[in-house]
């Protein structure tokens, strides 16, 4: 999923490559990556590491030719690898179906951002129960008390106790986590994220039944 790794060094690219290989052995991340290929979507066309950057990854360049930067190699964990390539994947996919396009891809932030979010809930969920107080970042970690434990027990209905992967997602309930999620994460709750387009989680969910997960 990238064009070019040219403005890496050695150990970069080593680093790099190996959380790719490890994620490569996960359902989800080697379904995305096969179906991003199969359809012939465009990669990012070079991969950098640019120290000036807030955050461990981000993508900048032009809605079409976007470009992967690291902070540091540190942040070239399997965590923040698989969501900066889930990202692409989401630009991809939902500008073929013209869900997204430049002109409202500002406007669609805010789902993209919790659908990638959601995405590793359900993933560390599966794996090992998300509990109000863990160390982990989940999605609505800083919400309060009750709206923790009505997304947790939301993460159990969606993964039918932590035994699957959905492969529906009701838009409603969706959206509305959505927005509670960006009103409460410490991170994007002064985007001025908005939810005024339709954008359910189609990348989610088609990666999920394209897959060999437990569904």
């Amino acid at each position: 999923m990238v064009k070019s790794d040219n403005l890496l060094t050695d150990a970069e690219r080593n680093r790099l490559n190996a959380s790719i290989n490890v994620l490569n052995q996960e359902c989800f991340f080697a379904a995305m990556t096969s179906m991003f290929n199969n359809r012939g979507y465009a990669p990012f066309s070079e991969v950098g590491i640019d120290p000036t950057f807030i955050g461990c990854g981000n993508i900048i360049g032009n809605f079409n030719n976007p470009v992967l930067k690291f902070n540091n190699t540190d942040c070239m964990s399997t965590d923040v690898v698989e969501e900066e390539f889930f990202h692409l994947f989401q630009r991809r996919m939902y500008a073929a179906s013209s869900a997204i396009t430049s002109a409202n891809y500002s406007a669609a932030l805010g789902f993209l951002e919790f659908e990638a979010y959601l995405q590793r809930d359900i993933k560390t969920h599966i794996k090992s129960p998300i509990f109000i107080g863990t160390g982990y970042n989940f999605a609505l970690k800083n919400s309060d008390n009750t709206f923790q434990a009505q997304y947790i027990t939301w993460l159990n209905t969606l993964t039918n106790n932590r035994t699957k992967w959905p492969t529906t997602i009701d838009f409603n309930t969706y959206k509305m986590w959505a927005e509670r999620f960006a009103a409460t994460n410490s991170k994007y709750k002064n985007f001025g994220y908005t939810f005024n387009i339709n954008l359910p989680p189609n990348a989610l969910i088609s990666i999920v039944n394209e897959s060999n997960c437990s569904k």
